[in-house]
Formats: C-alpha cells, sequence, structure tokens
C-alpha cells in the first residue's frame, strides 16, 4: 500500500507470512495496512530499533495458535513487532524461533497497542580470530580470542578479523557457520 487511498487487507489462514529481509515492514504509521487478521498462522519477521516491523490499524485474531518468529534482533531491550490502533480477538501468539543466542518472550503491550518482544539475554559473544591452534573456523577449536580468552566460535557469534593475528592467518571453513 503506497497510499492511504484504497484498503490492505493481509488474510493468513493455516499459512505462513516470512518477511525475510532485514528493512522488510508492511505498513507505516503514515500508512498503515488497514487490516491483518490471522487464524493458526505463522509469522516471521524481524525486530527493529525504534519501529514496528508491521503497522495495522485493525488486528484480528481468533484465539487459535498463531505462531510470531523473530528473524533478526537487534540485541537486549523491548522490540514493537506490530503495531495495532485495534485489536479484535484473544491474544493467541506463542513465540517461535529467535536468532540464535536470543532469549526472550511475545508481549501484548496493552498500553502501546503492540505485539512486543522482549530480549531478556543474549548469549552472543564476539569472537576475536587468532589461528593459534590451527586454520580450521569450526566450533571445536580455541583458534579465538574473546573478553582476552581463548575461546571456540559458537553460531551467531560475532567475528572479528583484524591485525592483531598471533596464528595463521589462513582461514579454512570446515563447516557452514552462520556468524
Amino acid at each position: 500500500k503506497a497510499s492511504t487511498l484504497g484498503t490492505a487487507i493481509i488474510s493468513v489462514s493455516g499459512g505462513t507470512l516470512n518477511m525475510s529481509g532485514l528493512s522488510s515492514t508492511i505498513g507505516t504509521a503514515a500508512v498503515p495496512i488497514d487490516t491483518l487478521s490471522l487464524t493458526d498462522a505463522r509469522l516471521s519477521m524481524p525486530a527493529f530499533s525504534g519501529s514496528p516491523s508491521a503497522v495495522v490499524t485493525t488486528l484480528n485474531i481468533d484465539g487459535t495458535a498463531d505462531t510470531l518468529s523473530v528473524s533478526s534482533a537487534p540485541g537486549l531491550g523491548q522490540f514493537q513487532l506490530i503495531a495495532y490502533t485495534s485489536l479484535n480477538g484473544t491474544f493467541d501468539f506463542s513465540l517461535g524461533t529467535l536468532p540464535p543466542g536470543f532469549q526472550g518472550y511475545i508481549s501484548n503491550n496493552i498500553s502501546s497497542s503492540s505485539v512486543d518482544l522482549v530480549i531478556t539475554n543474549v548469549l552472543i559473544k564476539t569472537d576475536t580470530w587468532r589461528g593459534n591452534i590451527s586454520g580450521n573456523w569450526d566450533t571445536s577449536t580455541a583458534n579465538w580470542i574473546s573478553s582476552g580468552n581463548p575461546s571456540t566460535y559458537q553460531q551467531g557469534d560475532v567475528v572479528v578479523f583484524d591485525d592483531t593475528l598471533t596464528g595463521t592467518a589462513n582461514v579454512t571453513l570446515t563447516t557452514t557457520l552462520i556468524p
């Protein structure tokens, strides 16, 4: 919906709405989606700091099991996922998946008229490559330094390659890695 003209309705019944990009949003405060109706739906969306992923005038949920997964999050805190003007139905969202290393929950923020993600814990750490043991980038070799201590890489960790190298500069990716 590019303007306030016309009506925009999104209905998901027994299906999935996957908002996959880091800039993926539906609706804005100036031009909201008129109605988002969910029945046994699965939504996947990124969380942003300062703005919701979806802005709707009316959020219709019928009390069936709707699942909300979050593909990316900016860190600790509370983030609006869906901002609504009116909520019709019984709040029924359950939390699906979060990005690796994140822990939290979904909340109906009645005072802000929004469905929020609350991130309570982030287990992600920053690993700086040293290559002291070998050139293998895997999840079991302590070729990294984190907080000044030898460390192994875990999926989702932030990685740094800089000129503080003390071992090998040649890096071999031994598996699929998701930094």
